[in-house]
């Protein structure tokens, strides 16, 4: 991809800024890949759509903005039958960005859906499906551990007020051998 604030340099307005950017595939059409680029001004949705050429070079398919009063966006969660995907209607046909939990993607759609300041449809205003990375430990250590949170801490805590007393009496015994010595 190349940058995609040039996709956008002719579409802006003068005094219009981007204010989010995001890029991610779409739906292919036959075996064209399609990439979307979308930027957020402070009025305004701006498209590319990106198709792959037969040489192996992106070539923009289609190119449109529209005014964000006149946008909606809804975004999906995966399901055992669909991929996750962010669906943007108001323009002349709707987009669908599909994929966006890529690490590549991700990062980049939270940001377009709070620029554009809209109420999100879809699934993607419940808590989305965590599923942890790392299994929670069990056994025997893990069950004592998390039933005896408490008395671990207060008995640690023991521990090292044991320790620090020790070292004080050592430091005091220390600092009472060296005065009865130099004296």
């Amino acid at each position: 991809m190349t940058d995609p604030i040039n996709h956008f340099s002719d579409l802006l307005d003068a005094e219009e800024t981007v204010v989010s950017t995001l890029a991610g595939p779409g739906a292919a059409v036959g075996s064209r890949p399609v990439w979307f680029q979308m930027a957020v001004t402070d009025r305004r949705l701006l498209v590319v759509e990106l198709r792959l050429g037969v040489h192996g070079a992106w070539q923009p398919a289609r190119r449109e903005s529209a005014p964000l009063s006149a946008v909606s966006m809804a975004r999906y969660q995966r399901t055992a039958t669909t991929a996750p995907r962010l669906v943007v209607e108001g323009l002349s046909t709707a987009i669908t960005v599909v994929d966006i939990d890529r690490e590549d993607v991700f990062p980049m759609v939270e940001p377009l859906i709070v620029a554009w300041g809209g109420r999100l449809g879809g699934t993607g205003t419940e808590r989305p499906i965590t599923r942890p990375a790392v299994p929670p430990p069990t056994g025997v250590i893990a069950d004592a551990v998390g039933r005896n949170r408490r008395p671990l801490a207060i008995g640690v805590g023991c521990v090292a007020l044991v320790l620090g007393g020790f070292a004080t009496a050592g430091l005091l015994g220390l600092v009472l051998f060296v005065i009865r010595n130099t004296a």
